[in-house]
């Protein structure tokens, strides 16, 4: 269909970051807005970190270790 599960559902696209916050006279939600701009800037920052390091994550585990996989939302 060419289209996202949420522009099916809903009817639209739905911005992810609206390009101006909504006025509210309530201070709770401006602190909670501004809160979650800052948390995002911080998660901008480090993903991009992360990105220019290059290099790979250290292996958690070792070629032939034995682990436990969790298959219950697999239908078998």
């Amino acid at each position: 269909m060419g289209l996202s599960p949420n522009e099916i559902l809903l009817g639209y696209k739905p911005m992810l970051q609206p390009s101006a916050t909504p006025p509210s006279m309530n201070e709770l939600v401006r602190k909670r807005v501004d809160m979650l701009f800052k948390k995002r800037g911080l998660a901008i920052e480090v993903i991009n970190k992360v990105a220019k390091l290059r290099v790979a994550p250290p292996a958690q585990y070792k070629k032939g270790e034995q682990v436990w996989l969790k298959v219950t939302h697999l239908n078998l």
